[in-house]
């Protein structure tokens, strides 16, 4: 029957394996619209396939405010990622504008969006 080229991670070598039918839905790939996310290999994860390597995370200079990032698993029943992680930007402290503000509250870096 039909086979598939993977890569040994161990010997670092070629097998070829038989293909696995693939049966279910196809999750969309989680949505992105302020780009914070940093997403790889979710494109084409069957609904409840444990062998789905969908990572995600923070994009780079992004802070994990809530939530877990890493590897994801499409829920089969939701047919989705859930519990995805909410990421900002960090805001570094303003200028003082010559002494002209009081920034004596701001000497840290902040998330985006807090008070």
């Amino acid at each position: 029957g039909p086979r598939e080229c993977v890569l040994d991670a161990v010997t670092n070598t070629p097998l070829f394996l038989p293909l696995r039918p693939l049966c279910g839905k196809v999750c969309p790939e989680p949505e992105n619209p302020d780009g914070t996310l940093s997403i790889f290999g979710c494109d084409s994860c069957i609904a409840g396939d444990p062998d789905c390597h969908c990572i995600i995370g923070c994009a780079d200079g992004i802070s994990t405010i809530s939530g877990s990032t890493g590897r994801f698993e499409c829920d089969e029943k939701e047919q989705k990622f859930l519990n995805l992680p909410t990421c900002r930007p960090q805001c570094k402290p303003p200028p003082d504008q010559n002494g002209h503000l009081d920034v004596s509250k701001c000497m840290q870096n902040c998330d985006a969006g807090s008070i």
